[in-house]
This record gives C-alpha cells, sequence and structure tokens, in this order.
C-alpha cells in the first residue's frame, strides 16, 4: 500500500478535490434556477464564500502540515480537508448563516492547529501541560451543569458561552481522554505499583462519565467508553476484552430500558419508527426517505429536500449528502473515513513509542467508532445518539477537535523512527493493525451495505409512502395530470401557476370513488393507485423521466387518464341520496365498466380540510362505501332463497364467491379492505360482480374504472385490460331469478332485501336477456332508512337509470 501511496502526484489531490467542490458550487449555484424550472428564483452566490473560505487556509494547511517525509501523514490533511470542504458546502445549502460559521471556524482550525505544530513540538508541550488541561475540561464539564446553554434553544444544555461563541466541553474532552490514556496508561498498570496507583486512571474517567450521565448526553458517553476499553485492549493486546463491553453494553442497554424512560423511548423507536412516524419515528423515518430519495446517483446538488429531516445540518448532514449525492456519493464519504483510519492505524504501526502507537491507534478508534455510530442512527442500524461526524458535522467544538485529533496524527508521523517499529511492534505486543481496524472496517461496510438496501432495495418503497413530503413539494412544480370521464368531462385537475400547484376537484360528489392527494393526509383512491401516470412517473419516455431527474430532480408532468364514469349518470344516482348515507353502483356487465359509483356522505376537498383528519373514522365523509362498506351477506342469500335458486347453488355465500373468484374485492384502483376470512359481509363491488352475470347471459366479468392514458403526443392510450368473463349461473339459474324478479313489460329484473337488525336496505336490478341495448346491472344500499317509504322512488330510479325511462 506505502509503495501505491508514493506513486501518486500528491498535489493533485488537492487540484482535484477543488476542482470537485469547485463544480459542487456551481450546481448549487444553478440549482435553484434550474430545479425549480423558474428564472425568477436567481442565482445563488453566497456559498461561493464558503468554497473560497475552504481554499485559502486549505492552501496554508497544505504548506504547513504536509512538509513531513511520511506517506501516511502527507495523505491526512488532502483528505480530511476534502470531507470538511463537502461539509461546508452541505451546511451552507441548507442555512447559509450556519455554514458562514462552519467555514470561519474551519479557517480558525486549520491555521492555528498547522501554525502550532509548524512552531513547536506539540506532542512534548501536550505531555508538559496535559493535566492542567484535562481538569480545566474535566472543570468546563461540570460547569455545564449550571451554566450550560443550547445554542438551538432546544434540548440538553451541553455548552458553555455567549455571544454566538460557545463550546461542547465533551468534544476536545474525548481526544484529551486519549492523550490521557496513550501517555499514561502503560505506567499505571505496570506490575510494580502499589494499588492506588491503579485507580486514578479510572477514577477520572468515572467522574466525566457521571457529568455526561447527569447531562444526559449518551451518545458522548458510548463514545467515552467505546475509546477506554478500544485502547485498554489494544495495549494489551486482548480483544476480548472489547467482546466483554460489548455484551455488558447489551446488559446495560437491555436493563436502561426497563428502568430509563429516555432510553426506552430511543429503544422503541429503533426497533419500529414505523408506529409513530409523525411523531417519534418522523426523523429517521424521514431520513431513510431522504436516502431513497438519493438513490445511486443522487438528486444532485440543490435538488434534493435536506431541510425535511430535522438537523440535517449536524447529526444527519450524511442523510442530507446521500441525498443530493447518492449511493455513490455516500459511498465516497465513507471511503474517504476508511481511508483516514486507515492512515491512523498505519501510522500507529510505524510510531517510535508505545504511547505515541497508542494515541494514534485510540484517534483512529475515536473517528471510526463516532462516524459509525452517527451514520448507524442516520440509516437505523443503531439508536439515534447525538454525536456528530467527523470533518463534515457543523459544529465548532466538534470540527476543530477533529483537526486537533489530526494534527497529533501528523505530529506522532513527525517523530516516526522506521529503524525502530520492529522492535516497538515486539514490545508493545499490540495488533492494532489487525483485529481492530477490521473491526472498524467491517463495521463501515455494513453500513454501505445498509445504504444499499434502503436506497435500492426498499427505495421505490419508501418514497411512494404517504408521509413522504417530497411528493407534495415536487407537486408545486409539476403539473399533476388530469382524471376526467367517459365523455372527456374533467373532474380533477391541477390549478394555479408554477410553484403554486394545487388539485381541484370540480366535482365534490366524487371525493370518496377518486380519492385525494395532499401534502400532509397522503393518498387515497385512484388518486394514490394511479399515481405514476398522474405524476408523470410512468407512461413517458423512459430519457425524458431520467433527465427530468437529473436535471430538476423532479419527475415530469403528469399524464391525464380517463375513468369510465358517465357523469350524467353519476350525477343523477347522487341526488337521488338526497343526503341519505349508503352507497350505489353502476355497472355494463358485458365488458365490466363500472358507469357510475356513488358513496354518500362526501366531502368538498375544496374548501373543508378538515374532513382528511378524519379519513379513518368510519363515519368519515371520505370512505369510499363502494369498496369499503360492509353490509350482511344474508341479504344476498335471501335474493337466492326468495328465487329458488339455493338448491342449485352452493350453501353458504362463502361457496358462492370462492367459486366464481369474487372472494376478495375486485382490484381496479379503490382502497380496499383486507380480504375476507369469512362472508360475514360484503361490499357493493362484490355484490354487482356476482349479480352482473343474470345481465350477461350468466357470465360474469371483471370490473373496471380506469379505461385510458392520454399520452405526450394528446393521443389516448387504452389500457390492456381484456375483460375475463366466467360462467357464473346456468340457463336454469336465469330463468329462475328473472321469473321471481322480471318487472312486467319493463324488461329488467330487481329486488331489494331489508336487514332489520343493521338498517340496510340492498336493492339489485338489472337489464334481463330480451334487453337489446346495453346490458345494465344496478346495486343500490341505503343505511338507516324504512324501505316501505323508499320503495316507489328506487323502481322509478331504475327504470331511469336502466331504460332511461
Amino acid at each position: 500500500m506505502k509503495r501505491i501511496l508514493e506513486k501518486i502526484n500528491f498535489s493533485s489531490l488537492f487540484i482535484l478535490a477543488f476542482g470537485g467542490l469547485f463544480f459542487h458550487s456551481l450546481t448549487l449555484s444553478l440549482a435553484n434556477t434550474v430545479g425549480y424550472k423558474l428564472s425568477s428564483t436567481g442565482i445563488l452566490w453566497s456559498h461561493w464564500l464558503g468554497l473560497i473560505g475552504w481554499a485559502l487556509p486549505t492552501l496554508v494547511g497544505y504548506k504547513l502540515l504536509t512538509s513531513n517525509s511520511n506517506i501516511y501523514a502527507k495523505f491526512l490533511f488532502p483528505v480530511a480537508s476534502l470531507l470538511s470542504g463537502i461539509g461546508i458546502l452541505t451546511i451552507w445549502r441548507v442555512n447559509s448563516d450556519l455554514g458562514f460559521r462552519q467555514t470561519l471556524i474551519y479557517g480558525f482550525s486549520v491555521l492555528i492547529l498547522s501554525g502550532i505544530l509548524h512552531k513547536f513540538d506539540l506532542l512534548k508541550l501536550i505531555r508538559k501541560w496535559i493535566f492542567w488541561v484535562l481538569l480545566f475540561a474535566i472543570l468546563l464539564l461540570a460547569g455545564s451543569l449550571v451554566f450550560g446553554v443550547n445554542p438551538g434553544g432546544f434540548g440538553p444544555s451541553l455548552w458553555i458561552g455567549c455571544c454566538g461563541i460557545y463550546l461542547q466541553p465533551s468534544e476536545p474532552l474525548k481526544i484529551i481522554l486519549l492523550l490521557i490514556l496513550a501517555f499514561y496508561l502503560p505506567t499505571t498498570l505496570e506490575k510494580t505499583n502499589k494499588w492506588e496507583k491503579y485507580l486514578w486512571l479510572p477514577g477520572i474517567f468515572l467522574v466525566i462519565f457521571l457529568i455526561l450521565m447527569v447531562q444526559r448526553d449518551l451518545g458522548t458517553g458510548t463514545i467515552f467508553l467505546i475509546l477506554t476499553v478500544s485502547v485498554l485492549s489494544i495495549y494489551l493486546n486482548k480483544p476480548v476484552i472489547l467482546s466483554m463491553f460489548g455484551f455488558g453494553l447489551f446488559i446495560a442497554g437491555l436493563a436502561g430500558y426497563y428502568t430509563v424512560p429516555l432510553i426506552k423511548s430511543r429503544i422503541d423507536t429503533w426497533f419500529s419508527p414505523w408506529q409513530d412516524p409523525t411523531n417519534s419515528g418522523y426523523q429517521i423515518i424521514q431520513s431513510l426517505i431522504s436516502i431513497a430519495n438519493g438513490g445511486l446517483n443522487g438528486r444532485g446538488p440543490g435538488l434534493g429536500y435536506p431541510s425535511l429531516v430535522p438537523v440535517s445540518f449536524s447529526d444527519f448532514i450524511f442523510t442530507a449528502i446521500s441525498e443530493e449525492m447518492g449511493l455513490v456519493g455516500a459511498v465516497l464519504i465513507l471511503g474517504l473515513i476508511a481511508f483516514i483510519i486507515f492512515l491512523a492505524f498505519s501510522i500507529a504501526k510505524h510510531a517510535n513509542s508505545i504511547e505515541n502507537s497508542l494515541l494514534a491507534s485510540g484517534i483512529g478508534v475515536y473517528i471510526g467508532a463516532q462516524s459509525i455510530i452517527i451514520i448507524g442512527g442516520n440509516i437505523n442500524l443503531f439508536p439515534l445518539t447525538g454525536v456528530t461526524l467527523p470533518f463534515i458535522s457543523y459544529g465548532g467544538s466538534s470540527l476543530f477537535s477533529s483537526f486537533f485529533a489530526l494534527t497529533l496524527l501528523i505530529a506522532i508521523s513527525n517523530e516516526t523512527e522506521p529503524e525502530l517499529s520492529s522492535k516497538l511492534v515486539e514490545r508493545s505486543n499490540h495488533l492494532s493493525d489487525v483485529w481492530i481496524t477490521n473491526l472498524i472496517f467491517s463495521g463501515l461496510l455494513i453500513c454501505g451495505l445498509a445504504l444499499g438496501y434502503w436506497g435500492l432495495i426498499r427505495g421505490e418503497e419508501l418514497l411512494s409512502r404517504s408521509d413522504n413530503p417530497r411528493r407534495s413539494l415536487n407537486d408545486l412544480y409539476s403539473k399533476r395530470g388530469m382524471i376526467v370521464d367517459r365523455n372527456n368531462q374533467i373532474l380533477v385537475s391541477t390549478i394555479g401557476e408554477k410553484g403554486t400547484y394545487r388539485r381541484n376537484y370540480a366535482y365534490p360528489f366524487l371525493s370518496p370513488i377518486l380519492g385525494y392527494t395532499h401534502p400532509t393526509y397522503g393518498q387515497s383512491n385512484i388518486e394514490e393507485s394511479y399515481d405514476e401516470y398522474l405524476r408523470g412517473e410512468r407512461g413517458q419516455p423512459d430519457l425524458k423521466i431520467w433527465w427530468e431527474h437529473l436535471v430538476f430532480g423532479r419527475p415530469p408532468d403528469g399524464l391525464n387518464i380517463r375513468t369510465t364514469v358517465d357523469l350524467i349518470a353519476q350525477e343523477k344516482l347522487v341526488n337521488f341520496f338526497d343526503g341519505q348515507q349508503g352507497s350505489a353502483v353502476l355497472i355494463t356487465p358485458n365488458n365490466g365498466e363500472i358507469i357510475a359509483a356513488v358513496s354518500v356522505p362526501y366531502a368538498d376537498l375544496n374548501q373543508v380540510e378538515s374532513f382528511l383528519s378524519e379519513k379513518n373514522d368510519e363515519n368519515s365523509h371520505l370512505i369510499n362505501r363502494v369498496s369499503l362498506g360492509q353490509y350482511p351477506s344474508s341479504l344476498v342469500m335471501s335474493i337466492f332463497q326468495d328465487a329458488g335458486l339455493i338448491g342449485e347453488l352452493p350453501v353458504s355465500i362463502s361457496q358462492i364467491l370462492l367459486e366464481r373468484d369474487l372472494f376478495q374485492t375486485p382490484e381496479i384502483g379503490f382502497e380496499t379492505a383486507e380480504n375476507l376470512n369469512t362472508a360475514e359481509y360484503l361490499n357493493p363491488l362484490q355484490i354487482v360482480s356476482l349479480f352482473s352475470g343474470f345481465s350477461n347471459n350468466g357470465l360474469c366479468s371483471d370490473l373496471k374504472f380506469i379505461s385510458a392514458v392520454q399520452m405526450v403526443n394528446n393521443d389516448w392510450v387504452i389500457l390492456p385490460s381484456e375483460p375475463n368473463q366466467q360462467k357464473c349461473f346456468s340457463s336454469e339459474s336465469l330463468e329462475k331469478l328473472f321469473k321471481a324478479y322480471r318487472q312486467p313489460n319493463n324488461l329488467f329484473w330487481s329486488t331489494y332485501q331489508y336487514d332489520s337488525e343493521t338498517k340496510t336496505y340492498l336493492y339489485v336490478a338489472g337489464t334481463d336477456s330480451d334487453w337489446t341495448g346495453t346490458p345494465l346491472t344496478l346495486v343500490l344500499v341505503l343505511e338507516d332508512i324504512d324501505p316501505d317509504a323508499q320503495k316507489e322512488e328506487i323502481d322509478r330510479l331504475v327504470k331511469q337509470m336502466l331504460l332511461n325511462k
């Protein structure tokens, strides 16, 4: 590996990094104009200050930090500075004020630390003052219990400071802890020591850990534990210590689950965020959706929606990068982090003292463990913890600490004496370059595999979730397709200007049938089932879809779809109900087309959105009773009994439905109930499917509601759906039903049944075999009524609907 690194043109790394960040900045400038397809939004320039603020101190750091001869150290600063550059531009993209602050912090960290390293013997200086620095850091940490603040205005008060300048003492304390462990662990564990000399180091750690627990800073407390146990395991060359720690951490987590509400809440959210997607699970679900939105190549800089994930500039910055840079960019970040860890352990392997070797190994563990914990939290591998991603996340304390650790690695490499390496390895008896590095690299590899799982395998499922706000935001700029009736009368359309598009429902009585699409409450029925056509993600040329996603980060304008509904027949059925609750379906049984479908009551979604909050209520105005209504199947059996058909049919409605493949609600784009285990209740779609055979010479047809899609050339393309007809009833059964229910001289049959317990009135009618026009079948269900009072009015409706009289 060393030979490969020596052949690389070192200065070209900076040119490559600057070129990549320059292109990233250029894309961000154009993204607001290109992404929203509106020139009026203007070109963004402020983040160029971030690029300049990154480039100038990077050039200085390049001169001061990479002048030593150790090849491993030469690569540390370029890789770390590239990670910080990506972080600065990502933070600036989310919040320009925080991006400006991060740029200043980066410049301060690089210039101060590189200047100190260039002028002083940093390790010697630290050895001299380490105890005073440790005492000061512990006092600051303890002081945060009393004087602590939170710059964000909410959450735990872990910072010290005022007037816009804050320090989180626990961040640099991680590096100070590593220094103490590296410098004093070997002498503390000497066998010649008295027992009291073994206690001071655990005592320091215990004080720090207790303060962190009082602060409820579980993430930092976990990092402190991992660092301490890892360095001890490396020094003693006993991986079993780390294994025992892992088991102990599991036991502690299990005990905390049953005793500490905070731990229980985080573990519950980790195991099942989907149970509460709008509250405790919101952050992690939106993080996973964001990763899925990035896919393989990403939406592009400035074209994603990273701000939809809370704290995307800090705890979830990796998610923000994944959305706009895709799986490729996310794996690049993992690779750069892995490379820094490799360099850290390579420096540890060639260090000239056991103390320096332990310090370099500890820094490698620090960067690796903290990266795995926060990235794993972003992708739901672990419970969420409030730690930062080294070199990338927003935060002055975190960024300074990361570069402080990097400076220590470079200082260690400056003291390397290669001729002593073999003796040192033999003397220290550590294998830090084998088992601990393999463990960390395995963790990063698992994170990469999990990213692929959420972004590629589960991506489509996550993006189609109703609580994915990106869909609604895209709908503001990409015009959603129309829904029309069989005569191209507009039923649902998109109105407004680009950037303010909204859905308009021309006929409110169709709301339960056609459904809705809403940024908060999701989608239902046809709007959901045919969303890919209406959104423009299906039916368009593949190249056009790919180009729109690549350039604009959203789908093209949607396609129009045509229903089988006849608006005139629909209005007649709706007017009949006159406020009564119930449902109705009118179909042409020879091809299964639904001519009218009514569910009452209904809501006007153009004006009253409050109905959406009650959409799951059984009495909701948005419940589609045509597919979700549950009415006693005994009503249907009574119709068969009265016609004398029971002897020729199975004895139960379950067998009748099963033999005719009608046991489940027909899949025609409507929301349906779960599969029925019994046939105690039926919905109108099942009933009309069953009785359609009596108006179609005993043949039952599959139902159909959407007939065609209008392509980009304005031609209507009929959706392929050959009607699947099967023999449902024999000619003898037809004759018996007609004999029982045929109306005199009217060329149609009709009957009704009433269930007194549920006060449900079922009316079924259809044209008979002598009818020469288009065959029709009607199912009408009225809830909570007196049937005798409605009989004559229903008969008039049937004549009007079936015979146009």
